[in-house]
């Protein structure tokens, strides 16, 4: 299944829904001429998007929430609420914040660092993916369910990658699973180094990383997610090690760079369009496999791939 970008269709979708059929949203204007669309739920208030984005004009530079409207607590940044804020460069999140929506952040290409107070409890799907100028995340040393490593925003048990950011990384060992969507279009992520304490990397994990030039999947890892590597252009060869056993739909797909596959004869399970849109020219293959090669690589015939087969 190609989950993530999926996901994403219908969240939208149902935001959308939302949009026409919710009602009781508010307005209030702040002394730097921005409009803030909100909503009260109980005795908290929600920073709401309501048909575009939470706040109008979409900012440029430096934003601060409120932290009360309506004489209520902000207690929620909801979905999409600063969904594609291109101008927006930090924010600064009240210590009233307890959840982070499902893609409250996405696409805000100029945001470079955020701070995550010690109050925040859920964040959600997708909260800061695409964010192509992210450079660093920090968590609030008092947050009891997050906290920031090498400028990545972890899980508190450190077990969890659950946002990248750009640059030149190096993920700390303690990371087992990085989550879906993590790097998705850190376009300027220039390297990473993936320790061998991480057994899965999610969908969409290094999505459009198009600056990542190579990368080492070390031998711990045994599955990688749909479209965890699509459209990394930059890369231009792959090596999958042997404790690899399932390699998700369209997983290395549009890698336009990529030349050169090596695949081990653990990988039991490999998706559809895996290596679609690649120009393979060297493949190193040892094992039997679900699909046929023909699935692996679509965008050459069969046969024309088994004469470029070079089995080890």
């Amino acid at each position: 299944m190609r989950t993530s970008n999926t996901y994403y269709l219908m969240l939208a979708l149902s935001a959308a829904c939302a949009f026409v059929f919710t009602a009781g949203a508010d307005t209030w204007k702040d002394s730097n001429g921005y409009t803030w669309t909100y909503r009260i739920n109980g005795d908290t208030a929600e920073i709401y998007n309501n048909r575009n984005n939470a706040i109008s004009p979409r900012p440029t530079g430096a934003v601060t929430i409120p932290s009360t409207l309506d004489g209520k607590p902000v207690t929620s940044i909801g979905i999409l609420a600063f969904y594609v804020c291109s101008g927006l460069t930090s924010v600064t999140i009240p210590d009233s914040v307890t959840n982070i929506g499902d893609l409250a952040f996405s696409n805000c290409s100029g945001l470079t660092s955020v701070t995550i107070p010690d109050s925040v409890t859920s964040i959600g799907y997708g909260a800061f993916s695409d964010c192509s100028g992210l450079m660093s995340i920090s968590v609030g040393s008092g947050n009891a369910n997050y906290k920031s490593v090498n400028g990545l925003l972890l899980s508190k048990d450190g077990k969890t990658l659950i946002q990248g950011v750009n640059g030149n990384v190096v993920i700390p060992d303690s990371v087992t699973t990085i989550r879906d969507s993590a790097f998705q279009c850190c376009s300027e992520l220039a390297s990473v180094t993936i320790p061998d304490s991480v057994t899965s990397i999610g969908s969409s994990a290094f999505y459009g990383c198009s600056g990542l030039t190579s990368v080492t999947i070390p031998d711990s890892v045994t599955s990688i997610g749909n479209r965890a590597f699509e459209r990394c252009s930059g890369l231009t060869s792959v090596t999958i090690p042997d404790s690899v056993t399932s390699i998700g739909d369209d997983a290395f797909c549009g890698c336009t760079g990529l030349k050169e596959v090596r695949l081990p004869a653990s990988t039991c399970e490999i998706g559809e369009g895996t290596f679609k849109r690649c120009p393979i020219v060297s493949v190193s293959i040892n094992g039997r496999y679900r699909h046929g090669l023909e699935v692996l690589f679509p965008q050459a015939g069969c046969w024309d791939m088994l004469d470029r087969l070079r089995t080890c």
